[in-house]
């Protein structure tokens, strides 16, 4: 699930606490913490410009960043896969204020939030006969390591009929990956159209 252009730059923070968060943000910078995979935390400072950028993302909490970190010489000591866990904003001005950066290793499991596509909608049977497209989850909370999620998950309506609905025992997903709806979770429906259903409730 990574892009080039999934990327953060950092500076390591040698003062951390309020005092110090307060002064970087007044230095127009982000503070933010790098975390998580038995490694010791890492406090860093993140360009504001960047972390908006990422903010106009759908999928920002779904991505894997490489957040590249350096020193106060413009040296680099580490580069790290991390997941966006957390966005503090600002109640007044929505700007951002702190940004928590968990750290995605090869034994990393965690919960990840991937999007719903929903193809073939003009080849579907029951929408081409005048069905509603119900759609009640747009996404699933998957629990794996993020490296082998997929990016999106596709469903197929081309089959699909008035009165069908697609339920998340329907939904293949890969080996290693689990999610923990229960059976029979609506995932998208094909309805009749309100004239029809209106005239069945009378009949």
């Amino acid at each position: 699930m990574t892009e080039n252009n999934f990327q953060f730059n950092a500076v390591v923070r040698e003062k951390v606490g309020k005092g110090s968060s307060r002064e970087l943000r007044r230095n127009a910078m982000v503070p933010a913490s790098v975390y998580g995979d038995k490694k010791d935390p890492i406090s860093v400072a993140l360009n504001p410009k960047e972390v908006k950028s990422q903010m106009k993302r759908t999928s920002l909490y779904g991505n894997i960043y490489v957040v590249e970190i350096k020193d106060n010489n413009d040296k680099s000591i580490a580069k790290e896969e991390v997941l966006v866990r957390d966005i503090s904003l600002n109640p007044v001005t929505d700007e951002p204020i702190h940004v928590n950066l968990l750290r995605v290793g090869n034994n990393t499991v965690t919960d990840i939030e991937v999007p719903l596509i929903f193809k073939n909608q003009t080849k579907s049977v029951g929408l081409k006969a005048g069905g509603i497209l119900n759609i009640v989850a747009h996404s699933l909370q998957l629990r794996c390591n993020p490296k082998n999620a997929p990016k999106n998950i596709e469903v197929d309506l081309s089959d699909v009929r008035i009165g069908d609905v697609i339920k998340i025992e329907n939904i293949k997903l890969a080996d290693g990956i689990k999610t923990f709806y229960p059976k029979g979770y609506a995932i998208v429906s094909i309805t009749a159209p309100a004239e029809e259903a209106a005239a069945k409730t009378t009949a």
